[in-house]
């Protein structure tokens, strides 16, 4: 599967993979909706750097931002960060921005092209390895401890 998930502290972490289908993302956003007891998300980040295309419409756009409109409004204040440094990939992903900001999503939204820069952005702390924390792969039994 080409989209992976993992719970921090005080988020979600996705890597996405080659070519990424619409029913991968929507997936991924249920994963969302749904934390671990314990934790109340204040981002996601999709680490795209090694996705090669997203493979959505222009429908399929629309609804993914309206979905990040509902995680908005069920998790105040939440940052979701788009790390990649792909032409093509950055092309779909600022569709889905025009659309969440036609749509007045109450997420804070940016794009960018390293990891680290969107670490910084979100400025909380997180899993500074993967043993720090389980990949999940909708385990709501994942539970997590701040260092």
């Amino acid at each position: 599967m080409p989209v992976k998930a993992r719970w921090e502290y005080h988020g979600i972490y996705y890597t996405a993979v080659g070519v990424v289908t619409a029913d991968e993302v929507s997936k991924a956003q249920k994963l969302a909706l749904s934390p671990p007891e314990g934790i109340t998300p204040k981002y996601q980040i999709i680490d795209a750097r090694k996705t090669e295309k997203f493979d959505l419409d222009q429908m399929e756009i629309f609804n993914v931002s309206a979905d990040d409109i509902t995680l908005g409004r069920k998790f105040p204040d939440l940052k979701i960060a788009f790390v990649t440094a792909h032409e093509h990939v950055e092309a779909t992903f600022l569709d889905h921005l025009k659309i969440s900001w036609a749509l007045n999503t109450e997420a804070e939204i940016r794009m960018f092209k390293t990891l680290e820069a969107a670490r910084e952005w979100i400025d909380l702390p997180y899993p500074k390895s993967d043993e720090a924390s389980n990949s999940a792969k909708g385990d709501s039994a994942t539970k997590l401890t701040l260092p």
